[in-house]
């Protein structure tokens, strides 16, 4: 599936300042002839729609929308990088493939951008699903490091070390050269990924859970360090999800 979703021209949908690439995983009516409503995946900041694949792959049943996010993969890369507005991409891809009820999936900020598009499309977002997400803006310490960060210029290098932190942690190999690929660094401007990591760190999203009325789950990580698991156990509190 993973070379299916990398070889097959990506549908283009018209987004408020560019086009949008998404991929469209279309259900196997013979297996499974019940007709649920669609899954809409949002991607965590740097990754691309392309990290849900093998999630999307268990998931036969259901039509499923893998988007990558302005500033992301096949996607267009203006800005600005707000949590509104890429709020309004997903909006504009759910008009674009005139979806009905959809369900929303999002990791990291894309948790966030789910309850900003669940709030403003209250009538067309039948759940949210958040992982490893936080409506919180980063602490003051992890905002100076990044600050830090965007003034050294070795984004590289930053993400190589990451990601060998994380390999010793247990993380597989093929996935930290799978998420290495998916950020991007041969094609992406290095401020481009500087503006979007920062803006994404620093956004605070809480006031979009007020608008929140379809059902909601929160699932974070015991070792998620830029998603804490205090800051879910409030992200779940404030939307009233388990």
């Amino acid at each position: 599936m993973i070379e299916a979703y990398e070889t097959s021209p990506a549908m283009r949908i018209r987004g408020p300042a560019g086009f949008l690439a998404v991929a469209v995983l279309d259900p196997d009516r013979r297996a499974s002839p019940t007709l649920h409503a669609p899954v809409l995946f949002v991607h965590p900041v740097n990754l691309t729609g392309r990290c849900w694949v093998p999630v999307a792959r268990l998931m036969g049943d259901y039509r499923r929308i893998l988007l990558d996010s302005r500033g992301h993969g096949r996607s267009h890369m203006n800005g600005p990088f707000r949590i509104a507005d890429f709020a309004a991409d997903v909006r504009a891809v759910i008009e674009g493939l005139a979806l009905g009820t959809v369900h929303i999936v999002g990791a990291s900020l894309g948790g966030s951008i789910a309850c900003a598009v669940a709030g403003a499309m209250p009538d067309r977002v039948g759940s949210v699903f958040a992982l490893g997400a936080s409506l919180e803006p980063a602490d003051s310490e992890t905002l100076t490091r990044l600050d830090q960060w965007q003034k050294a210029g070795a984004v590289g290098q930053i993400f190589d070390a990451f990601l060998e932190r994380e390999v010793a942690r247990g993380l597989p190999p093929s996935v930290a050269a799978e998420a290495r690929q998916q950020i991007g660094l041969d094609y992406r401007n290095p401020e481009l990924i500087k503006s979007i990591t920062l803006s994404a760190f620093a956004a605070d999203a809480r006031h979009y859970a007020n608008g929140v009325t379809c059902p909601a789950h929160v699932i974070t990580g015991e070792f998620d360090e830029s998603c804490p698991p205090a800051a879910g156990e409030r992200m779940a509190a404030a939307l009233n999800a388990p």
